[in-house]
């Protein structure tokens, strides 16, 4: 839409659903419990398999959605820029260890448990962008004649600005002391 001399404003959403995301989906884990796992009789659901293992399997989903405005200002006395923003949400499955391709989670009794904000999720981006060619010079409205003229003619004066809020922080147990109580001490857990 046209705002006069303002320039023209643009509205949107964009959205996007993802189905099918490779999730590495652990096994024969043992339900959740205060007692530890060295102090638990018969702790895993499975006898045969004897400990914990994990599988690949195309059962997550993630979820973008986004209002984005944008105003521009085309070439008129000398300005020109462009001012866009973005409010957003991006909802997925935690990754494993900084790993996009794959996603994990952590009980798997409750894995909508480990849905929320991704780690690609930036809730809100601002940019601003501006020229402004000087009236000095050939043809300009000052100084349009002459050796000053020549020298300070022609010059532009332009910025950029970006600003955006942080990524998601997903702490982890750095100690391994196995708080998720899945017998796996040796990868980081986060911390519940």
């Amino acid at each position: 839409r046209e705002l006069g001399g303002v320039g023209n404003l643009s509205l949107a959403y964009v959205g996007s659903h993802t189905e099918h995301q490779t999730v590495l989906q652990p096994f024969n884990t043992a339900p959740a419990s205060t007692t530890p796992l060295a102090q638990q009789t018969n702790p895993y659901p499975d006898k045969i398999f004897g400990s914990v293992g994990s599988i690949l399997r195309s059962t997550g989903w993630a979820n973008y959605n986004s209002f984005q405005a944008k105003l521009t200002r085309a070439y008129n006395n000398g300005l020109t820029y462009n001012a866009a923003f973005t409010y957003s949400r991006n909802l997925g499955f935690s990754s494993c260890n900084g790993d996009f391709s794959n996603q994990c989670i952590q009980n798997l009794y409750n894995s909508s448990g480990d849905y929320g904000p991704s780690v690609l999720d930036v809730p809100l981006i601002f940019t601003f962008n501006a020229n402004y060619a000087l009236p000095f010079g050939r043809g300009r409205q000052y100084l349009s004649t002459g050796a000053a003229g020549w020298i300070l003619g022609d010059w532009q004066v332009n910025t950029i600005l970006s600003i955006r809020s942080g990524l998601v922080s997903n702490p982890t147990n750095g100690l391994n002391t196995d708080t998720a109580n899945s017998g796996d001490s040796n990868n980081e857990q986060r911390i519940n």
